[in-house]
């Protein structure tokens, strides 16, 4: 899910795969409990404090996991008039518009997995500022078509104040 807020100075994009990656932790959930439930029926005879155990720790495990994953989702990306603001988490990192070389997109096919997409930002030395990825191509490509008009933009306004 994405959300694009445009103000006067500056355009806020919210990119979160919350939902999608929850119902990817449920169904490896179901696929670990359909291996998981026929060998505790056959073990269970054995020793039965230890497999009750295992699964307090294996649904603690899985709570941890549904509960992180809004946190760790979530992107947010402000473009100013000048500069590039990308947060995730805890993390923050800010890019100008003048170290920046390019910005492309890129679709990597991940065999069974399915395809990821990309929105690769360079700089100017080469090195990647920052990939910012999804699993929702239509999300990803409106996310990459925003940042690169911001740019373009940017980069216009940059050569006519340049030129006088």
């Amino acid at each position: 899910m994405k959300t694009v807020t445009k103000k006067e100075d500056f355009t806020y994009i919210v990119y979160d795969e919350e939902l999608k990656r929850k119902c990817d932790i449920v169904l490896s959930l179901h696929t670990i409990l359909w291996v998981l439930i026929p060998v505790y029926i056959l073990l269970f005879r054995v020793n039965d404090k230890i497999y009750n155990y295992l699964w307090i720790i294996f649904y603690v495990f899985f709570i941890i996991s549904y509960r992180l994953e809004p946190y760790l989702s979530k992107i947010k990306i402000i473009l100013y008039g000048d500069r590039i603001e990308i947060k995730r988490g805890r993390k923050k990192k800010l890019y100008l518009y003048s170290e920046i070389k390019k910005i492309e997109y890129i679709e990597k096919d991940r065999g069974r997995e399915g395809t990821i997409y990309f929105v690769k930002i360079m700089k100017n030395d080469g090195s990647i500022c920052k990939q910012i990825k999804g699993e929702l191509k239509s999300d990803i490509i409106e996310i990459f078509t925003t940042i690169k008009i911001s740019y373009e933009e940017w980069r216009i306004k940059n050569d006519e104040s340049y030129n006088k």
